[in-house]
Formats: C-alpha cells, structure tokens, sequence
C-alpha cells in the first residue's frame, strides 16, 4: 500500500529544502509519523527511525547509497498529531510506529535501521513486530543502553578481577583489590547509582516539560522520559550492531546488552565516530553493509524463534 505524497523525500539538494518538506508533511501525509523517502521499487522496504533530533534528515547520505529498486521511508517523532507527553513510553511510541509501518507493507520481512536512539527504537519497533508474528532484522547504529550495558561490563571487570587474584600470592591481594575497588566503583557503580537516581525521579520529565517553551524542547523531553524507563525484552531476530570505535564516551561497551537480548546477533566495528556512520564519508560503506546483510536475508529466508523464547539474557551476552 503506498499513498500519493511526493516522492523522492531526499532529492531536495539543500537543507533548506528538506526542512520545508518537513514542515509539510503533516498537511499532505494521512500518516502521523511516517514519511516517504523514496517510494519506488517493488522489493520488500527499509524504514529509518528518528534519532534523538526528531526526524530523519540525519540519513540523508546514507539512503542515497541504497538499492533504488527497494523503496526506504522514515519514521518522525511527529508531537504535532500525536497526545504524547512525559509519561509516554517506549513501547507506546512503537506500537505507533510499528501500525504505521504495516499500514504501508503489512507483511514481513521488515528491515529497520536507528542511529543513536534511533537504534533502541528499532528495536522496540521490532519486538513489537515479532510479537505479530513477523521477522525482522534490526540495525543498531552505536546505539548505547543507559544501564544494562554498564551492569554487564560491570560483572565482566569484576570477573577479570577475580582471574587475576586467582593467579597472584595472597600477600598481593590487598593491593591488587585497592587498585581495582576504586576503578570499578568509578566507571561503574557511582554512574550506575547516578542513572537510578534519575530513574526515580518520576516528576522531573513533568516539570521540564511544563516548563517546554518550543515544539523542540517538548520532543526531547518525550525521548528522554522514554529512554529512562525503557528495558528492552528478548528479542527473536536478528541484530546488527554498528559499533564505532572511535567512540570516546565510557558507554561504548553497550553492544554486550544488545547481544544478551537478541537471538542473532552480528557485530561490525567500523573506525568510525559515534555518528560518522551517517557522515557522507563514509555512508556508501554502511548503505554497502546494510544491504548485504538484507540480501543475504532475503536469499536464506528469514525465520523467527517462537516470539516469547525464554533464555536467560545476561548468559548469553558471555557464551
């Protein structure tokens, strides 16, 4: 099912331009938060979600490195036709996203790629898919995971720590536990507290967004409130995590939760800052990668495990 809209979302040449067909979106579009990117081709779609800006803009570079005979649309955090606040959550906004993309191909397989939130919300898209019975691949672009993430390299550190002791003499442990205590409860523990502190802040997001003074500013606290209360389920498909390694921030180790939580899961480690993937240096490589992935997926057949499969996820991030 497609709708007559104009095509061809990322041909306008400047910013300018993309930004007017943002704006107009809304008046000419039946859906609240989809959009079309390019809607020709008859092969089974792609659809980007927003990152933290909003919109899809951000990947630009990248869909015009795409197979044009498979149609790409975008997702649109989209406030303006959407009653959502400081309490909404993950799961709601994809439940939103998810009817959306079903309304344009109501069958799966459906490929879905997020850089940054973006990613997280790819994957909340898919659960909720899977969940109906559909297969998915999921690319995460360095998508990071707020606590878990941290909890995993966490028990890893601490591991290691235990190896260690485990070959020295008894007389050098206490050194050894002095070097390593104060390591581990400053890289992890403290921002472990510090983010669950934030976590039971329940009022915050509603005060921030009282005290919203644009569209923008309302949008942001919307992700955030989202992002802190979100703890994502097993997940039966496929995961592609895109993993920058000239990632400065400490939470560069998120892939290790994304793993846990995924029947299939495939990592890439690009020489790449956080959001170079989508830089146009380097987006014909991470169109060139994506669509391998996908007609490699297509050729094999995808296939889903029972959509509830219960297997303990912080194992599996170690096998």
């Amino acid at each position: 099912m497609f709708f007559p809209i104009p095509t061809d979302f990322f041909a306008r040449s400047t910013i300018r331009e993309i930004a007017e067909l943002v704006d107009e979106t809304p008046k000419i579009n039946p859906y609240k938060h989809l959009v079309p990117i390019r809607t020709g081709g008859s092969r089974q779609p792609i659809f980007f979600m927003h990152e933290l800006s909003g919109d899809v803009v951000t990947y630009h570079h990248v869909v015009n490195h795409m197979d044009k005979k498979r149609p790409v649309y975008g997702l649109n955090l989209n406030l303006s036709r959407e009653d959502w606040g400081p309490n909404t959550t993950m799961r709601e906004m994809a439940l939103a996203y998810a009817a959306e993309i079903q309304m344009v191909r109501d069958t799966g397989p459906y490929y879905l790629v997020g850089l940054s939130f973006g990613g997280q919300m790819a994957f909340e898209v898919g659960s909720v898919l899977t969940e109906r019975g559909f297969p998915v691949v999921v690319f995460m672009l360095d998508t990071y995971s707020r606590i878990e993430s941290r909890n995993l390299s966490f028990h890893s550190s601490a591991r290691k720590t235990i190896s260690s002791l485990k070959k020295m003499a008894l007389p050098q442990w206490p050194q050894m536990i002095y070097k390593k205590a104060g390591t581990l409860y400053r890289e992890y523990i403290a921002p472990e507290l510090s983010v669950r502190g934030e976590h039971q802040d329940t009022d915050r997001f509603v005060r921030k967004w009282e005290q919203a003074g644009s569209l923008k500013e309302r949008q942001e606290v919307v992700m955030a409130s989202a992002l802190s209360t979100h703890h994502p389920a097993w997940l039966p498909g496929k995961v592609c995590y895109f993993r920058a390694l000239q990632q400065r921030l400490k939470r560069n180790d998120s892939y290790l939760f994304w793993k846990s939580v995924s029947r299939d899961f495939v990592l890439f480690e690009k020489d790449f800052s956080h959001a170079g993937f989508v830089y146009p240096e380097h987006a014909a490589d991470t169109a060139a990668e994506i669509m391998a992935v996908i007609e490699a997926d297509e050729v094999a057949g995808n296939r889903i495990s029972a959509p509830h499969q219960a297997i303990p996820p912080h194992k599996k991030a170690f096998a």
